[in-house]
């Protein structure tokens, strides 16, 4: 890396840093600064929980799926290994005995087969869960920056900072934070003021989490 593009990058980083600095000392002289604990609040949304279960149904229907592939596999392995022990006969004729390990080699071929399935189907259902997971904590996450959006204007707010978030060296984003504005409870009742009260959790599971066909 030369170091004309080191200085590019370097050039954008401070201009991006004073743009913020410059944002936040505008906001913060107005007093418009609010903070919210984006981690809290995802933990303690009524929906979190119910799409996480969600997920781990959907992974234990993949892992039923794929125990009965295996269990197939298994007796497929099993038939072959007495085709072969069967092809060393002795007792039989020549000619027995070559159509016995005829069968067992083309027993190979269908057990390659059905461990190829098996691989394509784990990989398949991993994309899948992933997917799910991401298409779930992105419907969330728009969920709370909608009522975040919406209680920073009614308040008159300019800039709602997550509290919770760390740069790129591990390091807090929100050094200081004395909780004046913090909305993170007052989001948290807002989110929840719209929970089922008395609705099993699979129920809310089928109206919290997208459907996934497999």
């Amino acid at each position: 890396m030369n170091r004309l593009f080191m200085n590019r990058i370097f050039t954008k980083k401070t201009a991006l840093a004073i743009a913020l600095l410059t944002l936040g000392s505008s906001a913060m002289a107005d007093g418009k600064i609010a903070t919210v604990d984006m981690r809290k609040v995802q933990e303690k949304y009524w929906k979190r929980p119910q799409a996480e279960q969600a997920l781990k149904d959907q992974a234990l229907g993949f892992q039923k799926d794929e125990k009965v592939l295996v269990e197939e596999f298994n007796k497929m392995k099993e038939e072959y290994d007495k085709l072969v022990t069967s092809a060393n006969d002795q007792s039989v004729t020549p000619a027995e005995r070559e159509k016995r390990k005829s069968s067992a080699e083309s027993l190979v071929l269908e057990l390659q087969t059905k461990q190829k399935s098996i691989r394509a189907f784990e990989e398949n259902a991993s994309e899948k869960l992933e997917s799910l997971r991401k298409r779930m904590l992105e419907k969330i996450i728009s969920e709370i920056r909608e009522t975040v959006n919406a209680k920073a204007k009614t308040s008159g707010f300019a800039m709602v900072i997550d509290s919770s978030a760390d740069c790129l060296n591990q390091t807090p984003v929100v050094l200081f934070n004395n909780g004046e504005n913090d909305m993170t409870e007052a989001v948290v009742t807002q989110l929840n003021a719209g929970a089922p009260a008395a609705t099993s959790s699979a129920d809310a599971v089928k109206t919290s989490a997208p459907d996934v066909k497999k």
